[in-house]
Formats: structure tokens, sequence, C-alpha cells
């Protein structure tokens, strides 16, 4: 007999927690109010194009990286879950006045500003758009949220890209999802019931 599949949408709620983030200093305003998938993929790729320019642009940060001979250290940074940017040591240990300056101008900056910004797009997008059958798109897939974000993004990886056009953006964020799926334990959003029936004709 012939297989029917229907489909159906299921109730899940958004998960768009910024309230902790709002209270930062540097933070960009948050408002839910009309906030669409639409909205938040355009965030997304404003925050981080304005973010990878002030990286490079911003010479107080780039005297900190300087100073402190870190170009060629192995570093990175991400959100913690109340929105301040936090440094990650990897291979190599920096000292302490280092982490704090790297820290200090990493949030206090324009560039912290538009890297907040860019995550509060993403988390948005995941939130906001429907996982299809196969999708092969991990920011749609994954409910990435505040609470999860920093296990996530690496930002250094992301600012020191060649470009920042979108697509770059979305393939990066992609690979730092994957990469934490098994660590994190990250299941796929469930937006739509499938049901196969057999039918009679």
């Amino acid at each position: 007999m012939p297989t029917l599949t229907t489909i159906s949408p299921t109730q899940r709620q958004p998960n768009l927690n910024f309230e902790s983030w709002q209270e930062r200093s540097n933070a960009p305003a948050i408002s839910k109010s009309g906030f669409s998938e639409t909205r938040a993929s355009a965030k997304a790729a404003s925050g981080f194009t304005q973010a990878w320019v002030a990286y490079k642009d911003d010479p107080d940060l780039q005297n900190v990286i300087k100073n402190h001979q870190l170009k060629h250290k192995d570093w990175d940074f991400t959100l913690d879950k109340t929105g301040n940017i936090k440094v990650i040591e990897k291979n190599d240990k920096l000292s302490k006045q280092a982490v704090q300056d790297l820290e200090d101008i990493l949030n206090g900056s324009a560039f912290g500003y538009h890297f907040k910004d860019m995550a509060v797009g993403l988390i948005g997008k995941s939130q906001l758009s429907v996982n299809t059958y196969d999708n092969l798109n991990s920011i749609t897939k994954y409910d990435i949220n505040t609470k999860n974000i920093s296990d996530i993004i690496r930002g250094r990886e992301l600012m020191e890209q060649p470009r920042a056009d979108r697509d770059n953006m979305i393939g990066v964020i992609s690979r730092q999802i994957d990469r934490a799926v098994a660590s994190l334990g990250l299941t796929e959003k469930v937006d739509l019931a499938y049901r196969s029936i057999e039918v009679e004709i």
C-alpha cells in the first residue's frame, strides 16, 4: 500500500531570554517586539560585519594584542551566560594582566557592542527559524541560546576570517556549532511532526 506522510507544526516556545545581557554596559538594546527570523538574520550579518571591521581597525585593541605578544598565541574568546566577552586560554597560557586587558577592551569597545549584537541575531535566527526535514544549516537546526552560546561561539576564529561577508560568517559559525554538538549533547529542534500512514487506493 502507498504511504502518505503528513506534516504538522509543533508548539515549541522560542527561548529569547536576554534579560541578564541587558544589565551589562555597552550591550545592544534588545527588543523582542516584532523580532522575526528575517530581522534576526539581518542583525547577525550586520553585527558580524561591523565587529569584523572594528576588530581589525581598533588601535587600542590591536595595541593590547601587540603589547602582550598575543598575535601568534593560541587563545580565543566567547560570550558568557550574562553577555560578557570572556577570554579562552587554549594551548598557550596567558598572563592575568593580558586576560584582563583583553576582556576590558573587548567588552568596552565598539567591537564588543557589535559582537554582542551579532550573537543576539544568531540566537534569534536559531530560535525563530523552523527546523525542516534533512536540514543542513546548523544555525537553524539546533537550539542555540544564551545558556549554551559560550560553548559554541569562538570570536577570534570568526574575526580573523579573510572576509566579512554573510556566507563566510554562516560557514564558520556552522562549523563551530558542529564541533560543539557532541560535547554539549545538542539535539535538533523539533518544529514539525512527521507521521506516515499507509493508505488504500
